[in-house]
């Protein structure tokens, strides 16, 4: 089967514009949305007991795991963990409410 050619061009030409690829740079709605999230997450941080703060920021941060941390903070693992865990149970809960 041959391709039938359009007037005044080829069968793969169109009338259509080109489309533009999306930006790569976010744009000024989402870079707001952005920094106010990073506030918020900011704000909620300083609620954590300093363990709990250190624990997550090690745990986020530096990809550390809950041994690591726990020679970190110097305590057991176990306490490790609980920290990780409350800090993190803590900071959803603020961060949905707000």
């Amino acid at each position: 089967m041959v391709a039938q050619s359009h007037p005044g061009g080829s069968p793969d030409e169109s009338d259509d514009p080109p489309i533009d690829p999306p930006a790569d740079d976010p744009g000024p709605e989402l870079t707001a949305m952005h920094k106010q999230a990073a506030g918020r997450l900011h704000e909620s941080l300083k609620e954590l007991s300093p363990s709990q703060r250190a624990a997550v920021m090690l745990s986020v941060q530096e990809d550390l795991t809950s041994r690591e941390i726990a020679a970190v903070l110097k305590c057991s693992e176990a306490t490790a963990r609980v920290h990780l865990h409350r800090g993190v149970t803590r900071l959803m809960k603020t961060m949905k409410r707000e």
